[in-house]
């Protein structure tokens, strides 16, 4: 189980054993990514889960004065409970026992991803080179390696949903470009700021990052955080 739909809860079956099964294929899914050091998009969907049980667990209340109903799905974009009519009242007591086991396994998870994360940020350094300024749109990133460098370019952008948005930042890949000890990534900077004509602004981070941390799952999505938390000291 890669991933849980909004609606997992009651899709394709609401059965406790069925649910639980679900989450028991989903925590041992976190765990293999976990042992491997990948933290993205694994760490913010199992939050997401948390949250939303969370938000069914303060809607209980109002959903036993509406009884006899039957939970079908959480729409969470208005938010709201979708219901259609119950024969059984004791599905209730079956949401409360597979949010409990949902809860218990996946706040482990939660945990030891965040334990993990901060762990392994200790393991990337993102340094400056040279003046930047956090109010530009976007600039560069250079991630070192032995022999190489991997550059990219960052811009911030806005990702607009129905009722809310929120800051991202997308990057594109330009190139490796060999490098060694000796290099000067001022002379990196001014070269590819002359190349793409200012038009991401003068920032520019070198990114220095344990070899084992994988790329795309985890340095990459590490160091756009870094970035964002920059942007709002």
């Amino acid at each position: 189980m890669r991933n849980f739909e909004d609606g997992w809860l009651f899709k394709p079956l609401f059965d406790y054993e069925y649910k639980s099964y679900q989450v028991l294929a989903f925590e041992q899914f976190l765990n293999n990514k976990l042992e491997q050091w990948q933290l993205y998009p694994y760490v913010d969907q199992v939050d997401r889960i948390l949250t939303n049980l969370e938000y069914f667990e303060a809607q209980k209340e109002d959903l036993r004065k509406d009884f006899p109903s039957n939970l079908e799905g959480l729409d969470l974009e208005k938010p709201k409970l979708i219901r259609e009519k119950l024969t059984e009242s004791n599905k209730i007591d079956e949401l409360n026992a597979i949010m409990s086991f949902a809860k218990k396994h996946l706040s482990r998870c939660s945990s030891e991803a965040h334990l993990l994360e901060a762990r392994l940020s200790n393991k990337i350094q993102v340094s400056p080179i040279g003046v930047t300024n956090n109010n530009m749109l976007g600039g560069f990133l250079f991630f070192r390696k032995p022999s190489q460098t991997r550059v990219y370019t960052y811009e911030y952008r806005m990702i607009q949903r129905p009722h809310r948005s929120h800051r991202d930042i997308r990057t594109t890949y330009l190139n490796a470009e060999k490098t060694g000890l000796a290099t000067n990534y001022t002379d990196f900077k001014i070269k590819y700021i002359k190349s793409k004509k200012a038009r991401f602004g003068i920032n520019a981070y070198l990114i220095e990052a344990d070899g084992d941390i994988p790329h795309f799952e985890t340095a990459l999505p590490m160091v756009k955080n870094h970035l964002l938390g920059l942007e709002s000291s």
